[in-house]
């Protein structure tokens, strides 16, 4: 099981340190992680910017 924990914590490390190295990291989205109250009904607005789709 610890082996199993290292893993997943590597595997969510791992592309946050390299998202932030590159610049793509969306800090503030980052930042606020874990900080919206639960027993709000009202999930926080996405205030990340519409995608185009990409053709093919």
């Amino acid at each position: 099981m610890i082996r199993t924990a290292t893993n997943v914590a590597g595997q969510a490390l791992v592309p946050t340190v390299v998202a932030a190295r590159e610049g793509t990291l969306d800090r503030a989205a980052y930042e606020s992680a874990g900080r919206r109250d639960l027993t709000d009904p009202e999930p926080a607005a996405d205030t990340r910017p519409e995608l185009s789709p990409v053709p093919a």
